[in-house]
């Protein structure tokens, strides 16, 4: 009778401590964060989306790229992939500061197009609430604004957000040669001309640089043009003047500004066929570069893996560092191939052996399984003939039984005769 009691005792407990608990908190909505990449360019504060980044990485080798505008970088061989990279301060048009050591290159894929910015600092994983985003009203043509779309504001520092997929199909990154002819790398590390020049132009452009042609600049047209009117009005002047023509003022400064306009056009001059010199000599060196490069990887093509391409500071170098990975990759690939055929051969060998040990298991076997079969066929036989025998032995019983049986009979008629003599 006490346990219905105990157990009303327990319910109300239970009730009371029901009607004391406190109700829990409950959220009515729940917040959504924003995550992006924080990092500084010039002492300012950007962010980029998490997905758009797909390596952080230091400041790799670089090789350098002639003719390039001053804020592509060079060329980096990343595990056998060739990748520009690019000064995104100077790309931005903020003043630029050398290097330090906690400068970053930040990977960015969109396609096949692919780029490392070089970035002062790092600052890790950012989240921010989506109700503190400010979208950006008004875009500026050049410099940060071009690619700023909206900013997070915090408590201690506000943070712009920056597309960069978008600078990679920016045509002001593509036009990256001086001539504004750009170069794409793709990841195949293909080098595309982006404007696709016609073949006849490029014969003009060789005849002309085979010629030694030079072409003159407006500055030097105009200032030949005023040599010209100078050299006409001294004539004309001389001609109308009386007398020593040094001794008129107007004209001995005609003349020194005649010579020191030729002294100029000399120097132009000077400049540009040494301009054109040094850009021959730079072809001459990049064509001994691919020609030393073509002629280390001959051997490559008839499949000699053990070929290794010089890694020197001309442009090619990046090229040789990316083909040696290759190499190397592929030697590493055939070494392990080898390797597997040798234990495939041995384990076929191994399952060669166990099959004829396994056959000669079986032929032992099929020889004991016929004895054994030979001897339960004569032991059937015996057992067929003890049958015969047990049979033939029964018979042999019932006829003794009956001839027993019989001689009772016999004795007992014997012994009623002998009592009936009686």
């Amino acid at each position: 009778m006490a346990y219905p009691e105990a157990f009303k005792t327990l319910q109300s407990y239970h009730a009371a401590a029901l009607e004391t608990a406190s109700v829990i908190p409950q959220e009515d909505s729940v917040q959504c964060h924003w995550q992006g990449l924080g990092f500084k360019v010039s002492d300012i504060c950007l962010l980029s989306e998490l997905g758009e980044v797909s390596e952080l990485m230091p400041v790799p080798r670089l090789t350098a790229l002639p003719n390039v505008k001053s804020w592509m970088m060079g060329i980096a061989s990343v595990r056998g992939r060739l990748i520009p990279v690019v000064n995104l301060m100077d790309y931005l048009q903020m003043p630029v500061t050398e290097p330090g050591t906690l400068c970053r290159v930040l990977v960015v894929e969109d396609g096949d197009m692919i780029a490392g910015f070089v970035v002062d600092q790092t600052l890790g994983i950012k989240y921010f609430r989506q109700d503190r985003f400010e979208p950006e009203v008004e875009k500026s043509a050049d410099g940060l604004g071009r690619y700023v779309t909206g900013r997070f504001t915090g408590q201690k520092q506000h943070f712009q957000v920056i597309q960069l997929k978008s600078i990679l199909r920016d045509q002001k990154f593509l036009a990256v040669g001086h001539d504004q002819r750009s170069v794409l790398i793709s990841p195949r590390h293909d080098f595309v001309d982006s404007k696709g020049a016609d073949d006849s132009e490029d014969e003009d452009q060789g005849k002309e640089k085979s010629m030694g042609v030079v072409k003159l600049s407006p500055v030097l047209v105009v200032l030949m043009i005023v040599l010209t009117g100078l050299l006409v009005g001294m004539g004309y002047f001389i001609a109308q003047a009386d007398g020593p023509p040094f001794d008129h003022p107007p004209l001995v400064l005609a003349i020194s500004g005649l010579l020191l306009m030729a002294l100029i056009c000399v120097v132009m001059v000077g400049n540009t066929a040494q301009q054109l010199r040094d850009q021959a000599a730079a072809n001459e060196r990049n064509q001994a570069a691919i020609l030393q490069l073509l002629d280390e990887l001959a051997d490559l093509a008839e499949g000699d893996l053990r070929v290794h391409a010089s890694v020197t500071e001309n442009f090619t170098g990046a090229i040789a560092d990316s083909i040696n990975y290759a190499i190397d990759q592929m030697r590493g690939l055939v070494s392990n191939i080898n390797a597997l055929s040798v234990q495939v051969a041995k384990a076929a060998g191994d399952s060669q052996h166990t099959s004829r040990e396994l056959a000669g298991a079986a032929e032992s076997q099929a020889r004991e399984i016929s004895a054994a079969s030979g001897a339960i066929n004569d032991m059937a036989t015996s057992i067929d003939e003890v049958s015969s025998n047990a049979s033939e032995s029964a018979t042999v019983a019932q006829r003794a039984v009956e001839i027993a049986n019989n001689g009772s009979q016999v004795v007992q008629d014997t012994i009623g005769g002998m009592n009936n003599i009686r």
